[in-house]
């Protein structure tokens, strides 16, 4: 596609700052040929010390459009620094590479009403299964299938006050 996450613009104000401080993503993250493109976006945090009871915060909204579905994942990787999302990103059969571990996924059936929040709603999940503490990372995956602008899916997500607390 021709965007990826970029900084917030003026399709909603932020929950907190200026208007455009958060992260957006949308369905130009895929190409506009054909119905069938499936979006697989990813944002990633710098390394982090991941634990079990380890606490992600963080704010999502998607403008009050009615009729498009959106979708995001939260995933963590315990495997160290690396990026890996994968060799088949962006495809319908794509995979999650080293971010095997997921959290939270906001609207799974594609539902687009009530489907993903219309106002900032604040999300919490906490890491379970880690072995031993470890350096790892954690991702939001913008994960449309039947996305773009030719899709019946995909519109514009923010996320916006990430927060990562140990306990």
């Amino acid at each position: 596609g021709s965007t990826s996450w970029f900084q917030g613009n003026n399709m909603f104000p932020a929950l907190d700052g200026n208007s455009s401080d958060y992260f957006a993503c949308n369905f130009n993250s895929t190409g506009p040929v054909g119905a069938t493109n499936t979006i697989s976006t990813w944002l990633i945090t710098p390394t982090l010390n991941l634990v079990n009871g380890g606490r992600i915060e963080f704010a999502t909204r998607a403008p009050n459009v009615p009729g498009l579905a959106d979708r995001m994942q939260v995933y963590y990787s315990d495997a160290g620094t690396g990026t890996n999302v994968g060799t088949t990103a962006g495809t319908a059969t794509n995979t999650a590479g080293t971010f095997t571990n997921i959290m939270l996924d906001i609207n799974a059936g594609l539902n687009p009403a009530p489907g993903y929040p219309k106002r900032w709603t604040v999300y919490t999940t906490t890491i379970s299964g880690l072995a031993a503490p470890t350096v790892g990372r954690i991702a939001f995956r913008y994960y449309v299938p039947n996305g773009g602008s030719s899709g019946a899916n995909s519109n514009f997500v923010g996320i916006d006050e990430f927060r990562y607390s140990l306990p």
